[in-house]
């Protein structure tokens, strides 16, 4: 958690544009549109001031999600506290049907299929071993393990 004085809470909220259903954050933003708060010497993500004082303590595993997909928002009414994960599910689901790849066997450089992705999630052996035994790298058992790809698959 951060502190700030009520000159900060002044200076922040006076950057901020309620109308609309975005409050939409109108100093400085990032390359990627993110609004950018300094504070104490350095710079602060304005919607994560937002969430944590109105919200509440962002835990430190967690991030901060949109639902209205406009990273300049401030609204705590837009924000919530997630995965890193659920946030690319989501991120990746909000795309144009033209800009996705294809998922899981679908798509053409697939080296797996649904039943070896719960093989490698249900096998205890070791990554080393699995990976020689089903002719994939290591990396691709350590990503499927950790459902950071083929999150489709339960």
């Amino acid at each position: 958690m951060f502190t700030m004085s009520p000159a900060d809470w002044v200076r922040f909220w006076s950057k901020v544009d309620k109308h609309g259903r975005c409050w939409n954050w109108t100093a400085y933003t990032t390359k990627d549109g993110y609004g950018e708060f300094r504070l104490n010497g350095g710079m602060r993500k304005a919607h994560r001031i937002s969430y944590e004082a109105c919200v509440g303590t962002i835990p430190s595993d967690l991030e901060i999600l949109h639902s209205c997909d406009n990273p300049a928002c401030v609204n705590p009414g837009h924000l919530r506290a997630d995965t890193h994960s659920q946030n690319m599910i989501e991120a990746y689901e909000r795309l144009p049907p033209w800009l996705k790849s294809p998922r899981g066997v679908n798509n053409g450089n697939a080296k797996l299929n649904d039943e070896l992705v719960r093989t490698i999630r249900a096998s205890s052996e070791p990554r080393k071993d699995l990976a020689a035994r089903l002719g994939v790298s290591k990396g691709l058992v350590s990503m499927v393990r950790s459902h950071r790809i083929w999150q489709h698959v339960a």
